[in-house]
């Protein structure tokens, strides 16, 4: 018997040694919480108290080990335990009636959970308490306990919540039992508390209805979610079915556009081929006269062919470039006749009757140069290939100031558009309904033209009829977002007036631009809208000068000496080509660069005009970008032949600067630098060639530039193209073989060389350093 206790006593303390250990384990696990340690507060109270909850419900109803815990819980400060711990020990001393032990661990548990401001621990052991009291007897405190539940309760916003409904329940229980006690046979507080077990009854029915309701919208809600993920596969597969339909219908329809465009190149080339076998033979049987024909005729397909790809390209260029389209401010009926001149030519060489209609004299609006010049191109192209000799041709523009539109016109009279054919116009791909004639010339350009009008937000529209004429008509809105810049770049307005033929420009901005600095631009232009368009566009960076003929302009050269000239090639009041002759003739203007412009610029006018000593040519319509780097290009190469020549005049001599005697010196050699510039990329004798435009022997020329110089001929052309080549390699990083190609050396051997003993170092080391050192 001794031995039964001392193993049931050792069992005992074994078991104690198992709980105390597995409390001071969880309590030191799960109360000592550093600041370093905690990884989110609200994760780790959770987890606390789950251990807690964990934990007590091992050790149950053994009070030893409770008392323990409660120990460990105070020393460690944890509320939370130190409430659930004194909760199990009420419930402890109640089982074994001892109910003030009971209620002063309930009353503890409430102080806690007041403090921890938990609603439903304080329910818990508010019915705690009412237990306790109305098992000692106290039926009033115990009915004041189950009603501050009942009270407590209506406070929850989730009074729906399972437990707190069990709470209640317990509470209903607990002051039925209470009243009942209390008064046996007072039938009010019986019926008092059947109406709050009613209520109750039917909020538990109402809950279970509403739970069930619940549950049959969330049945629905799925139902209908199930339906929409169908619904929704299935259209996606209906859409990729479409999709994949419809890239192998533009795969077909983009082959049809390959051999409508193939057609487009392929007469022109069929032609040339043609004709090449028959000027084999022409050269074979000598037949020069049916030669000349037949290269007339090649020159013009080559023309036809390149028109087709440089319009192309250059509206496939701007249509997919991803920077937006350059507008500017400026008054379009002007641009609109600048156009309008560049195509008059062309169509009067046809024999067309080209006329130009302003219903307005101004519009200012902004507008894309770039667009606008492919829009009307293209649309007046197109009717220029319809029209006949005598057919008649009118572009107006005009302008509905009620709606803010700009309206463009383009009518003529040569041959209509097939009725079938006037909805597929503008269209990229022909359709498969449309009837396809096998001669059919498709026009791609006006494919273009109209995804650029879009691109503007603007619309056209085509109307064609049999003896009545073609007319399409473009629709631009009128807007003013751009008008700050053109204040900001042209302060003052430019106008124009007319008397006795002469153009003459006034205003504000003329007196400035005489104050300031700017580089003077002489134009040689007889047309008044060109005028216009081109001195709008220079006024901001230059003085504009203007000369309507020959006459004017060398007057103007001999008052103003203009940095630069522009005039047209061949027009009935300018010819180009003979005042470019006359100006690169005279030893005071001939550094000044010329630009001819024309509208039609063959090789045989470049070639000619290169022998007038044109500098550079420009075929209209051109942009303004285009315009401004040409210029920007001849004036900082006349910069360049400046600087050089006074550099070398330096070198040998150090004091010509304050020689009034060298001035003359010095313009000769900007003009011998001019042409050595102008022929460093060709290849010939450079020497010859400046004896020939000089005027001078080649002995007479070698005394001139060594009495300026002290050096020969040979060595000055030499020093000229070094010093150009070094300039070249401080401003790029391009190969040193094609910079020396560019100032006229052929070998590299003979450049490097060269350049060392000239500068100290070799091409490659010089380009090497830094900008700020050369």
């Amino acid at each position: 018997m001794k031995r039964t206790n001392q193993s049931y006593a050792f069992a005992q303390i074994v078991r104690h040694s198992v709980v105390l250990f597995m409390v001071t384990l969880f309590g030191v696990g799960g109360f000592s919480c550093s600041g370093g340690r905690l990884r989110t507060k609200t994760r780790d109270i959770s987890a606390q108290r789950k251990a807690v909850d964990s934990l007590l419900s091992e050790i149950g109803s053994d009070s030893f080990a409770l008392h323990n815990y409660m120990k460990i819980a105070i020393t460690s400060n944890d509320k939370y335990a130190q409430m659930m711990t004194s909760h199990l020990l009420g419930d402890f001393c109640f089982e074994n009636h001892d109910y003030e032990k009971a209620i002063e661990n309930h009353r503890n548990a409430l102080h806690i959970a007041e403090l921890l401001n938990d609603g439903l621990a304080i329910l818990k052991a508010w019915n705690a308490l009412g237990r306790d009291y109305e098992q000692m007897g106290e039926l009033d405190d115990a009915a004041d306990y189950y009603f501050k539940v009942l009270n407590k309760i209506d406070q929850f916003n989730n009074h729906n919540n399972n437990e707190i409904q069990k709470e209640k329940a317990i509470a209903l229980n607990g002051l039925r039992t209470v009243l009942w006690k209390q008064d046996p046979g007072d039938e009010s507080q019986m019926d008092q508390f059947a109406e709050m077990w009613l209520e109750y009854e039917k909020e538990q029915y109402t809950k279970a209805e509403k739970k069930k309701q619940d549950g049959v919208r969330i049945l629905l809600i799925t139902i209908g979610i199930l339906f929409g993920l169908v619904m929704i596969i299935y259209y996606d597969f209906r859409d990729h079915k479409k999709k994949n339909k419809a890239i192998l219908k533009h795969e077909g329809m983009k082959s049809d556009y390959c051999l409508n465009l193939s057609n487009e190149f392929k007469t022109p080339v069929s032609v040339i081929r043609g004709l090449i076998d028959i000027l084999k033979n022409n050269i074979e049987k000598e037949d020069k006269s049916r030669a000349l024909i037949n290269l007339d005729i090649l020159s013009r397909e080559s023309e036809n062919l390149l028109f087709h790809i440089d319009e192309i390209l250059s509206a496939l260029a701007i249509r997919h470039s991803p920077k937006p389209a350059k507008q500017i401010h400026d008054d379009m009926v002007v641009y609109a006749g600048y156009l309008y001149e560049c195509m008059r030519e062309y169509a009067e060489a046809r024999k067309i009757d080209f006329m130009f209609r302003n219903e307005v004299q101004s519009l200012i609006m902004d507008y894309s140069p770039d667009y606008m010049r492919i829009i009307i191109n293209n649309l007046l192209s197109d009717a220029i290939n319809r029209c006949r000799a005598y057919d008649k041709i009118v572009f107006s523009i005009a302008s509905d100031d009620s709606h803010g539109k700009c309206i463009i016109t383009i009518a003529d009279t040569g041959e209509c558009i097939p009725e079938k054919d006037l909805p597929y116009l503008f269209s990229a791909f022909l359709p498969e309904q449309s009837e396809k004639v096998e001669d059919k010339v498709y026009n791609i350009e006006l494919f273009f033209t109209k995804q650029l009008v879009e691109k503007l937000n603007g619309r056209i529209e085509v109307k064609s009829a049999p003896h009545k004429g073609t007319v399409f008509t473009v629709t631009f809105p009128v807007t003013h977002r751009f008008a700050s810049e053109r204040e900001e770049h042209a302060t003052t307005p430019l106008s124009y007036h007319l008397e006795n033929n002469a153009v003459s420009f006034t205003g504000a901005g003329a007196r400035e631009n005489r104050k300031t600095n700017k580089p003077v631009v002489l134009m040689v232009v007889d047309n008044n809208n060109r005028i216009h368009r081109l001195a709008s566009v220079l006024q901001s960076k230059y003085n504009v000068r203007t000369a309507e003929n020959e006459k004017e302009a060398l007057r103007e050269i001999t008052n103003v000496m203009p940095d630069l000239i522009i005039a047209e090639a061949l027009s009935p009041i300018v010819n180009g080509f003979k005042l470019c002759k006359k100006i690169k003739e005279s030893a005071n203007t001939g550094l000044i660069p010329v630009i001819l412009i024309t509208s039609k610029l063959t090789a045989d006018d470049r070639a000619y005009g290169s022998r007038c000593g044109a500098d550079a040519f420009l075929s209209e319509p051109f942009s303004d970008e285009e315009l401004f780097a040409v210029i920007e290009q001849l004036l900082n190469d006349k910069e360049q032949i400046r600087e050089n020549c006074t550099q070398i005049m330096a070198d040998s001599n150090p004091n010509h600067t304050k020689d009034v005697s060298n001035r003359s010196d010095r313009e000769f050699l900007e003009r011998v630098t001019h042409i050595i510039y102008r022929e460093s990329g060709k290849t010939g004798d450079i020497i010859a060639l400046l004896a020939s435009e000089m005027c001078l022997s080649q002995s007479q020329l070698n005394r001139r530039i060594k009495a300026a110089t002290g050096l020969t001929t040979s060595n000055y052309v030499l020093k000229v193209r070094l010093n150009k080549a070094k300039k070249l390699l401080m401003k790029s990083q391009k190969p040193i073989g094609e910079i020396a190609m560019d100032c006229g050396f052929n070998d590299f051997a003979y450049f490097s060389r060269s350049f060392k003993k000239e500068f100290g170092m070799t091409p490659t080391s010089f380009q090497r350093l830094p900008h700020c050192k050369n």
